[in-house]
């Protein structure tokens, strides 16, 4: 179920993945979705080696490893997504307190090799710094909860990468205690912003 404050209202409603898909026009996707086999096979070799076979990468693997199951089922933190104004749409909130360091979710989308100019929900994936290959999860058709957080340069989450069994997955962590009601936002990064202006 999802909690959604539409716009023009003030109470959250609570939905089903059947209202959130045919409200927002998106597929949602409790886990990130790959065309084929062969193109998460791709992604999984092309994971930066610091990260999967050195101490640099012991971390991301070890929360990779201890997250294994919710990466999987897609868990998300309880939260709500809610209409903030006509300039910036939706956002994400926390419905409950969560604690400094608590994982919320992991960002999912469509994976693909090339970035859509016009979306504005992609995220790259890290990949072997001698690699030309990139792959992107796009979250603008298709996304869980996190594809509704947005941008602040003072940000209650930070993204983090995580190695499950090989494969590279985008978790989101609280910065600090987040109160219940408070926005969840995380920055975008540099990159984002050169062919767009922040609001």
């Amino acid at each position: 179920m999802f909690s959604i404050q539409k716009k023009g209202s003030s109470q959250l409603q609570e939905c089903s993945v059947a209202d959130f898909e045919a409200f927002f026009g998106i597929k949602y996707l409790p886990t990130s979705y790959y065309e084929s086999s062969e193109l998460k096979d791709e992604v999984r070799k092309s994971c930066p080696w610091l990260l999967k076979n050195t101490v640099v990468g012991e971390e991301h693997r070890s929360l990779g490893a201890f997250l294994h199951k919710a990466l999987e089922s897609g868990k998300v933190t309880s939260v709500a997504i809610k209409w903030i104004d006509d300039v910036m749409g939706y956002g994400l909130f926390a419905k409950n307190f969560i604690a400094k360091e608590s994982f919320i979710g992991q960002y999912t989308g469509i994976v693909t090799k090339e970035i859509p100019e016009s979306t504005a929900y992609c995220m790259q994936l890290p990949t072997k710094f001698w690699s030309l290959r990139r792959y992107y999860i796009d979250a603008e058709s298709a996304g869980n909860e996190l594809r509704f957080a947005n941008h602040s340069d003072t940000p209650s989450m930070r993204p983090y990468c995580l190695i499950d069994r090989g494969l590279v997955h985008v978790g989101f962590f609280a910065l600090a205690d987040i109160e219940a009601g408070r926005e969840l936002t995380f920055d975008y990064g540099r990159d984002y912003w050169i062919k767009r202006s922040k609001i």
